[in-house]
């Protein structure tokens, strides 16, 4: 069985190698690996209780998996009533795609328009048990578009492990306006510091998100998370959050976002792998910069 990362790199075989390069797998397949995007949950269902959505839930996926994935409380306003409510969580990684395809020491029959997901967390609201009990589910493509999550993971509402469902949906599109080719879709950067901080940003076409780890002197992870949205809700003013690194501009802030991250910076136009940013003693490094069209 071919491994595939989410932007359609081949990471290994298992069994016996086919012939499924990227360019010669089917459309669902391509549908499943296409990448950079930005998706948005409808709704969760737990068991075979009937489905609602308490979260605006995004995620953004960079070509090399990477990802940022920020759950914001529908009936939080700001950031405090954001980190103690049970449904907020915020992780970070990689996303890693397989197919249940058949063929020998690989499956019976073949699974067409289904994929099986595994999300390696490196920073996770939740924790270090989070991280340890695993992020996978298997995903079923649907005619409009629209994909079906399913597996187990832990319900902060009952404190236990359960079956759940899980709707995605591809965000609007929010074109870039900076001045530059609207072709200018996804920038990640990461960030480095003497207290031993992790984080990512990532930035897709009119929407940023970042999330950063550290511990405290007693051992206490600190994740902050930050979403900037072109023309969205929740809004405050930039100029009063990221200081002289924001651009002038339509860029709001989630006022439901706990830190303070430069998304202005790498919002700003023409940025390349390399960049680079030094403020209160950390330092962001742009590592991935992905244009439409780019090859």
């Amino acid at each position: 069985m071919q491994m595939y990362g989410m932007s359609g790199e081949q990471l290994g075989v298992i069994g016996q190698e086919q012939n499924t390069s990227p360019e010669k797998l089917p459309a669902w397949k391509q549908d499943f690996l296409a990448k950079p995007s930005a998706s948005v949950r409808r709704g969760i269902a737990w068991g075979y209780n009937p489905p609602y959505e308490d979260t605006d839930t995004l995620v953004l996926t960079a070509p090399s998996g990477e990802f940022v994935d920020i759950r914001f409380p529908k009936d939080a306003t700001s950031s405090q009533e954001t980190l103690g409510h049970q449904s907020f969580w915020a992780f970070s990684g990689e996303a890693i795609t397989t197919f249940y395809d058949a063929g020998p020491q690989q499956h019976a029959v073949d699974m067409p328009y289904t994929a099986h997901c595994k999300f390696l967390h490196n920073i996770d609201s939740r924790g270090g048990e989070s991280i340890a009990r695993g992020d996978a589910g298997d995903m079923f493509l649907l005619m409009n578009g629209d994909c079906v999550e399913m597996g187990k993971m832990l319900n902060p509402m009952s404190g236990q492990i359960e079956l759940y469902k899980e709707m995605w949906c591809s965000a609007e599109e929010l074109s870039d306006h900076d001045g530059e080719d609207d072709s200018t879709t996804c920038v990640v950067a990461h960030v480095s510091g003497p207290t031993g901080i992790e984080g990512t940003m990532i930035r897709l076409g009119g929407r940023v998100q970042g999330i950063t780890a550290r511990h405290d002197q007693k051992g206490t992870q600190i994740v902050e998370v930050e979403r900037w949205i072109r023309g969205g809700s929740h809004q405050v003013k930039p100029k009063q959050h990221d200081r002289e690194d924001v651009s002038a501009g339509p860029w709001c802030r989630d006022n439901r976002s706990s830190g303070f991250l430069p998304a202005g910076w790498l919002s700003m136009p023409g940025r390349q792998i390399g960049d680079r940013l030094e403020r209160d003693g950390l330092v962001w490094q742009v590592t991935e910069v992905h244009r439409s069209g780019s090859e």
